[in-house]
Order: structure tokens, then C-alpha cells, then sequence
């Protein structure tokens, strides 16, 4: 009589051979997240972080002097997305070189719903990343667009004609109460009323949130300016000539994002014009939406100085990847990440003042705990394991010298040999 029991090592063989025909499907048919195209729709009609309390960018003096108007855009991405942070790389280069006049908000869909309201609602979003900018002017969809692109369309969208609106942003953090208290002054340097919106948003400078996928230049980063909350949406009417203010006092615990910490807070305040244009998120003319062009914005830290969280991510294993003893081989189907045999995870982690430890962290138990560089673990097994494949969460996390955090968790499915 023929034996047809299967020995383990051929069931892993199968296995192996059949995630392999999973991997290699996935590569012809791919989940919708923002293909890697270069589009910029466009049809019909920097600064370092350290920014003084209230610092204006958006005049250069009273109103019978030159404005230069200072450019704001939203990004719309996910931690979900693959090519997302290839926009979110190169906002942040862009920002951080100084050279642009420009702010930036990142409105990551999955982890705040208001931010999914705002690309969903108002800009009728089509796929991630989608990249705003001065709400709707421009408009790149996809992640293939090369920084050169970035660059044009922030220079031609800062040299656009725009209504003299001055706008200064002041903050401070009530210890006493637990509460931000902002004060946004306008004046309007027209010779006729200005109708428009006012939003000031609240983002984290460092986000809690990262997206594993590698960027362009190879590392996984957070997010910067991670949205939280509006602080205030308003209509405004200026008349001509004349300034106002507006004010508002809100305790952290009201807020959307929960157990926020006042010096990793910036706040962007942002004036939009009344006057919708017609513009599309979709390449094709699809996802029709009106564009309220942002005229003036500024922004300010809620706490001058201090100390930032660290930065985190995870360079191993790679996330939506097939990975073969610590080696990633393939993307997979459904943009699962999964392991076979023998891993490492390597951590990447800095901080001005220096990384402190960096613990790593399997379904919640601590593991291993590394103070120096290359951050990494390895393993090939998992206590308690009760079946050949099983889905576990990795985690990592990285404190600086004052015990400030930052986290990476990736949820992977494992095939130990």
C-alpha cells in the first residue's frame, strides 16, 4: 500500500511554492493605491521648525509694501499606501531646506477621520497620495512624481496673484486649565471686502503614525505635521482695510487624537477664498471638486523649543513583502508581509539628543532591548507556537534620553522552518 502522508518539510515546500505563486500574482495585479504616475492636473484657471511665536510668512510688511504670499498644501495619504511616502519624503526634503515658501499638513485618511472627511468630502479624493496644493490650485495624484515637479508647481503657486490678507498665528499652552489658547489676527490690506474660510489646524510636528512602506531613498520615517484636529473652521468677512481677530481656548482632551503633548504641537492657520474654482482629483477628469484657493497662512509651535520625540522605523522586514530568512523577495498579494524562517528586524531610530534603548516587542512581550547601533533582533521561532502559520505583530520602540518615545508595529504572518 502507498503511503500518501506528506512529511512536514514537503508542507513547507508547498507552502513556500505556493506564497511564491501569490507573490508573483500580486505583481501583475495590484491593490489601488495611488499608481506611480507623474500627474499634475492643473486644468482651467523652508522654513525650519524652530519658527518664532507668530513668525509671519505671508507679507513682507504693511500694507503698502510687497506681499509675498506663502503656499500651503495638504497631503492626503494613508499608512496603507506604498507609494505614499515617496510625496511625503520629498514635502518634508522640500520643507526642511529652507529654499520654499511653503507649509505642510499631512491628512493620513485611515488613522483620523477627520482628515478622511476633508480628502473625502471636500477634494473628492480618487487615490493616495493625492498632494493639494493652496487647496486645490494644484494637484498631483500618484507617487512617481519626481521632486523637480514639486518644486515647479510650488514656485508657480507662490507667485500666483493672491488678495493682500496678513495673517499671524500666536499659541500658548495653559498648564493650569490644559488648554491651547490661539489667537489668529487677519488684516486685510484690499481696497474692497475679502469673503473667505479660516481653518487652523493642530498637527503633531513628529507624528505618532508612520507608514512602513521605504521611500524613495530607502528608509521608513513618521509622518511630519501629522493632522490632529481643526482648532477652528469659520466663514470671515474683512472689510476693506480694516483687521480682526479671532481667539479660541480649547482643552487637549477635547480633541479627536488623544494624550497629546504640548511641545511636539504646530499650529497652521490658513485663510481660503470664498470663490470656488472647478478642479479634479481624478486624472481623467473624474472626482469633479470646487478648489477654494488658500490665499495666506502661517503658523507657530505651541511651545517654543523643547524637546521632540524621537524618529522610528523599521527597515526589516519590509512591509508587503515576502520575506525569505530575512531576505525580502517579492511583494505579495493583498500586501500581506509575510516570513520564512530565520528574521531580523532592524530598527532605525534618531533623535537630536540621542537614542537611549530601543526595545523590540513580539505580540506585546518585550524581547530584546538594544543601546547600540545596528538595532536589530533576530529570531526563528515564537514561544508558544501552536501552528505552522500565524499572524503576529512586531513592534519597536525607541526612547531618547529624556524618555521621550516613538513607535513602529507591523503585523506579519510567519512560516518558521
Amino acid at each position: 500500500m502507498i503511503d500518501m502522508r506528506i512529511s512536514t518539510k514537503n508542507w513547507v515546500i508547498l507552502i513556500v511554492a505556493l506564497l511564491i505563486l501569490l507573490s508573483l500574482y500580486s505583481v501583475i495585479i495590484r491593490p489601488n493605491c495611488g499608481e506611480l504616475v507623474a500627474t499634475v492636473i492643473d486644468k482651467g484657471n523652508q522654513k525650519d521648525d524652530n519658527l518664532n511665536d507668530g513668525e509671519e510668512n505671508n507679507s513682507s510688511g504693511n500694507g503698502d509694501q510687497e506681499f509675498t504670499h506663502t503656499v500651503f498644501i495638504e497631503e492626503g495619504t494613508a499608512t496603507w499606501c506604498e507609494n505614499c511616502p515617496d510625496a511625503s519624503g520629498i514635502l518634508y526634503d522640500l520643507y526642511h531646506s529652507g529654499n520654499y515658501n511653503f507649509y505642510y499638513v499631512s491628512m493620513i485618511e485611515d488613522m483620523n477621520s477627520i482628515a478622511h472627511s476633508r480628502l473625502y468630502d471636500n477634494y473628492k479624493i480618487y487615490g493616495f497620495p493625492t498632494v493639494y496644493i493652496d487647496g486645490g490650485y494644484k494637484v498631483f495624484v500618484g507617487g512617481g512624481d519626481k521632486k523637480s515637479a514639486y518644486e515647479s508647481a510650488i514656485k508657480e503657486a507662490q507667485q500666483r496673484t493672491v488678495p493682500k490678507i496678513r495673517i499671524t498665528t500666536k499659541a500658548q499652552y495653559d498648564n493650569s486649565t490644559d488648554e491651547i489658547v490661539t489667537e489668529i489676527f487677519l488684516e486685510n490690506n484690499e481696497s474692497e471686502t475679502y469673503n473667505g474660510y479660516l481653518k487652523v489646524y493642530l498637527t503633531e510636528i513628529i507624528s505618532r503614525w508612520v507608514n512602513l512602506y521605504k521611500s524613495f531613498d530607502g528608509s521608513t520615517k513618521p509622518y511630519h505635521f501629522g493632522f490632529i484636529d481643526f482648532i477652528i473652521e469659520k466663514e470671515i468677512t474683512l472689510s476693506s482695510n480694516s483687521n480682526t481677530t479671532f481667539s479660541d481656548r480649547k482643552k487637549l482632551a477635547d480633541f479627536a487624537v488623544k494624550d497629546l503633548v504640548p511641545e511636539e504641537l504646530m499650529i497652521f492657520a490658513v485663510v481660503f477664498n470664498s470663490e470656488p474654482v472647478v478642479k479634479y482629483s481624478n486624472p481623467s477628469d473624474g472626482n469633479e471638486f470646487n478648489a477654494y484657493y488658500a490665499d495666506a497662512a502661517n503658523a507657530t509651535k505651541l511651545v517654543q523649543g523643547g524637546n521632540l520625540p524621537p524618529t522610528v522605523g523599521m527597515n526589516l522586514p519590509e512591509a508587503g513583502k515576502l520575506h525569505l530568512f530575512g531576505k525580502p523577495i517579492l511583494k505579495t498579494l493583498f500586501k500581506r508581509t509575510i516570513l520564512i524562517g530565520k528574521t531580523t528586524i532592524i530598527a532605525t531610530a534618531e533623535d537630536d539628543l540621542g537614542i537611549e534603548k530601543v526595545e523590540f516587542y513580539i505580540d506585546g512581550q518585550l524581547k530584546f532591548t538594544d543601546t547600540q547601533e545596528p538595532y536589530e533582533y533576530s529570531f526563528n521561532k515564537v514561544k508558544l507556537i501552536k501552528r505552522l502559520i500565524r499572524q503576529h505583530t512586531l513592534k519597536i520602540i525607541a526612547y531618547d534620553v529624556d524618555d521621550k518615545k516613538a513607535i513602529a508595529e507591523i503585523k506579519v504572518l510567519t512560516v518558521l522552518i
